[in-house]
């Protein structure tokens, strides 16, 4: 009677181990699932962020900034005091001379930025493509800050540290990509119609084939032209901007990896 009532107590003893062990292996296995899809879509969002954010593309928008804008700035301000003549009889030789130093160095200068833009368009696709680019960076993170986050929330598990997480978040709310301003200043077709740098070379040239002083000096006096419409400081404001941004955003998701407690990321010593 007395192993017969150890038998009874004993078996729900056991079936009550048994399902805890039953229930700790399948959340383990949950777990293990939701780390490897942690892991997958943070690698996904990785990869986009790194191409979007090349090295090469900020090394560009840097030759654009500190290179290319400040020929333009130099060209336009040249052309803009050739403008500024206005008549009481000059000597035939003073017009002329003024009128061959402007008009001989237009093809070397376009011939000068044409070597950057080739520089700049090797590296940094058209603006319509960048923003494509960024959507696919945008749609990698959503599936992160909602799907993945959300789980990890409900079994209690880590997440990013909340200063670059919400670096991240700012960055990544933004509808237009962060190049989009530069690219319209630097495209050929942009949706502005106004003047873009891949415009000048054409323009100088254009500029170099005016034979006589009052051509180019009526081309110089063209308020809608490239030399007052087309601003340099505005060109590598943008490029800058752009720059800064690609860098910071690289470097959120480093941190997110190596201090900011990225789950499974294995912290810095003394981290």
């Amino acid at each position: 009677m007395t192993s017969l009532s150890g038998f009874f107590v004993g078996v729900p003893v056991a079936l009550v181990l048994l399902s805890t062990i039953t229930q700790e292996r399948e959340d383990k296995s949950e777990r293990d699932k939701l780390e490897q899809l942690s892991s997958t879509a943070w690698d996904q969002f990785v990869q986009r962020v790194t191409a979007f954010c090349a090295p090469d593309r900020i090394r560009v928008l840097h030759v654009a900034a500190k290179q290319l804008a400040p020929i333009w700035a130099d060209i336009s301000t040249q052309i803009t005091h050739f403008a500024r003549w206005e008549g009481g009889p000059r000597e035939q030789t003073d017009r002329e001379n003024e009128y061959r130093t402007l008009n001989s160095r237009f093809r070397h200068w376009a011939d000068e930025i044409e070597g950057l833009l080739r520089q700049i368009d090797n590296v940094l696709p058209a603006g319509s493509d960048l923003q494509v680019e960024w959507v696919g960076v945008q749609r990698s993170w959503a599936v992160l800050d909602t799907y993945v986050k959300l789980q990890r929330f409900e079994r209690g598990l880590g997440w990013i540290n909340d200063p670059i997480d919400s670096r991240l978040q700012h960055k990544m709310i933004r509808e237009n990509n962060p190049i989009g301003f530069f690219s319209e200043s630097h495209d050929l077709m942009n949706a502005t119609y106004r003047p873009a740098m891949q415009d000048i070379p054409a323009y100088l040239r254009r500029c170099a084939d005016l034979d006589e002083f009052n051509d180019l000096w009526a081309e110089a006096r063209n308020r809608s032209g490239p030399a007052y419409l087309f601003s340099s400081d505005r060109y590598a404001a943008n490029a800058s901007r752009a720059a800064e941004f690609l860098e910071l955003l690289r470097l959120d998701v480093v941190q997110a990896e190596e201090v900011g407690g990225w789950p499974g990321a294995e912290p810095e010593p003394g981290g």
